[in-house]
């Protein structure tokens, strides 16, 4: 019998369900090369090549600014998102993801190479990997920062139930 929650909110996802090594792929964080353009080879006049050639260097300066320069491994993006659902889990009272729990950063750091090296024994995750990731999902807003600490925004827990299509349950 389902109790008026479930039936509110939908099906649950518990999070020892959740693979470490699969939840970037799954929350849609994968970063992708932009498709390379061919350049056209006939213009109609002088005039219209050198607009062009302006145009595409004009887009190309603007773009550069604009793309995330950081690449990022899926796996370690992972790791890196179990271990922050699995610190927001210790800090719960309520067996459900909150954006209200502040997370100490050195806690997180420390969960996440203890996981990589269980998980990943061949690889090394560094200060850089925890800075890079950081800087990544905060500017698509999933994540906000201080000195100390960090915290998992409503974006991010809107943005795990939609792709997991679960609401999910630590316990």
């Amino acid at each position: 019998m389902e109790t008026k929650q479930q039936k509110q909110h939908g099906e649950v996802i518990y999070f020892s369900t959740i693979n470490p090594l699969e939840s970037w792929k799954k929350m849609g964080l994968e970063q992708f090369a932009e498709p390379t353009l061919q350049d056209p080879t006939d213009f109609e006049n002088e005039e219209s090549k050198r607009a062009y050639l302006v145009f595409k260097r004009d887009f190309g300066r603007e773009k550069q600014a604009s793309r995330d320069l950081i690449s990022i491994d899926p796996n370690k993006g992972s790791i890196f998102i179990w271990s922050l659902l699995k610190e927001i889990s210790k800090r719960s009272p309520r067996p459900k993801l909150s954006s209200k729990k502040f997370l100490f950063k050195d806690d997180l750091f420390k969960r996440i190479c203890k996981k990589v090296d269980e998980l990943l024994p061949d690889v090394e995750f560094s200060k850089k990997d925890f800075e890079d990731i950081t800087i990544y999902l905060e500017n698509r807003k999933l994540v906000t920062t201080s000195v100390d600490g960090i915290r998992a925004t409503q974006h991010f827990a809107r943005r795990f139930h939609v792709r997991y299509e679960k609401w999910l349950v630590f316990g």
